[in-house]
């Protein structure tokens, strides 16, 4: 009576949606991730079958009828199922200690076929992650860092084993345990952005390459969305230095994404 699905109908079965129809059963689509960070198709919501479209918060529900095409009227404000095993208050610390770095891929990379050390992506990690080595051994924090599975090939030669400091996150390690472990969350348009920010973890977005994100792949959320935002390394480490000294950094802009934090 029911069919609950996340990403698309195809992660039920492929043609099952006509049966489901057929026999008027409830479609209910829970979403792949927080809605409101990546881009999206204008009249996404518009092409999948769906009775009841569930939102984290009043600020995703907006984001979805505004710009993702969804009917207002299927649009419900339930929540998010995996927030309720979030531990809001795990591994506080006034300074920070531990650094998780998660940007995510660049799926033109691959069909463009373009030389990997020459992109915008390497070039400004090569460059940040040898400036944070540095600062960390002064400052005593250590940084791990989880790309994306087609990404750590895309960076299989980059040489960033060597650091003591800066390490790889070991593939037993679930992203979830990282997201815990850490004070500071950097990443870019990745929605684990949304986990950290629940979390009230001091976050960073590292949007080095906005122009051309927004351009191939699109981004639902502006500039003013969230004030710790950097374009370049400079900046990144000028955020470093702002952030760490801010107890609480993230509990107004919390309130203002989501409508509870209820475990």
């Amino acid at each position: 009576s029911v069919a609950v699905y996340g990403y698309s109908d195809f992660d039920i079965a492929p043609g099952y949606f006509r049966i489901f129809k057929h026999h008027k059963a409830l479609l209910v689509n829970i979403s792949h991730g927080f809605d409101g960070l990546k881009g999206m198709p204008e009249d996404y919501y518009k092409s999948l079958p769906v009775d009841l479209l569930c939102a984290a918060s009043d600020y995703e529900k907006t984001a979805k009828i505004e710009k993702c095409g969804a009917d207002e009227s299927k649009v419900v404000v339930t929540g998010f199922a995996r927030y309720d095993n979030w531990d809001v208050d795990s591994s506080k610390s006034e300074k920070v200690k531990n650094i998780f770095i998660m940007p995510t891929w660049r799926d033109w990379y691959e069909t463009e076929n373009v030389k990997w050390s020459e992109t915008p992506l390497f070039k400004q990690y090569d460059k940040l992650f040898k400036e944070l080595e540095n600062l960390a051994k002064n400052n005593d924090f250590y940084v791990e860092y989880n790309f994306h599975p087609r990404m750590k090939l895309f960076f299989q030669n980059a040489h960033w084993d060597d650091f003591d400091r800066i390490k790889q996150v070991n593939e037993r390690v679930s992203i979830q345990e990282s997201l815990i472990w850490a004070d500071l969350v950097v990443t870019d348009y990745s929605s684990i952005f949304w986990d950290a920010l629940y979390m009230k973890k001091k976050t960073i977005l590292f949007w080095l390459d906005e122009e051309e994100y927004r351009q191939k792949r699109g981004l639902l959320a502006e500039d003013d969305f969230y004030p710790y935002i950097a374009k370049n390394a400079e900046q990144f480490f000028n955020l470093i230095e702002l952030i760490n000294e801010k107890e609480n950094a993230n509990i107004e802009i919390v309130n203002k994404y989501f409508n509870w934090q209820d475990k």
